[in-house]
């Protein structure tokens, strides 16, 4: 009986590990809030193999680059501070685009299916990251995503960009490519309840606003796209 009983909770003690471990795989990113909350917790960036699911039919496994937004410093040492904002805003290179090509270089093998989840700076160093050559040549970027992302005016930019913008969210019309910002990128315009309040508009309306939900996690109006992240 005491070595039933035994192998009974060795049995339960494994069915719960790999219950735990199925779970820690099947995080999803389901709609813009989901890819927003992403996007954030990236700090500055993160760079994570998934599955994508379109409407329930397994579509391909992808690498998936979350970059987070502006820190408001000018402290050299963080990669997404100002001077990385200003440069990217100006269609420069910055430290930050430059240690995420270095990191998908060392993480990511050529030829991958590549999507890019960025939030405000997150999402230009995103469209930065799609107009190198070199990492169009190595990859296939399948998308990008900014919410609250300024349009980087990129020659041959591989992959199909969906920008977000919330009606009282003023950030995604700061960057050089001004009259691009209008009209580049299947640029979505809504009202996350925020107008009048830029700070909320900017970075609580992606993350919270319930109108964001019915866009899937590519940015795609009932598109039916979900990520299950490894």
């Amino acid at each position: 009986m005491k070595k039933v009983l035994s192998v009974l909770f060795v049995f339960v003690m494994i069915s719960a590990v790999f219950g735990v471990t199925a779970s820690a795989k099947s995080t999803a990113i389901r709609n813009i809030n989901d890819s927003m909350v992403f996007a954030r917790e990236s700090d500055p960036f993160d760079i994570r193999r998934a599955t994508l699911y379109n409407n329930g039919r397994k579509c391909g496994n992808v690498y998936v680059i979350g970059i987070t937004g502006t820190n408001p410093t000018f402290d050299r040492q963080v990669l997404n501070n100002i001077y990385s904002c200003v440069l990217s805003g100006i269609g420069m290179n910055s430290p930050l685009l430059k240690e995420v090509i270095k990191a998908a270089n060392e993480k990511i093998p050529a030829g991958a299916d590549v999507i890019i989840i960025g939030h405000s700076l997150g999402g230009m160093i995103g469209q930065q990251f799609a107009g190198n050559r070199e990492m169009k040549e190595k990859y296939n970027i399948l998308n990008i995503v900014g919410m609250g992302s300024p349009y980087i005016s990129q020659i041959g930019m591989e992959g199909e960009l969906h920008r977000m913008a919330d009606s009282g969210d003023v950030i995604p019309y700061l960057s050089l490519a001004f009259a691009g910002n209008f009209f580049g990128g299947n640029f979505t315009y809504e009202n996350g309840g925020f107008f009048g309040n830029p700070d909320g508009a900017h970075n609580v309306s992606y993350k919270e606003a319930e109108v964001w939900q019915k866009y899937d996690c590519l940015g795609i109006e009932n598109g039916g796209n979900v990520l299950y992240l490894w």
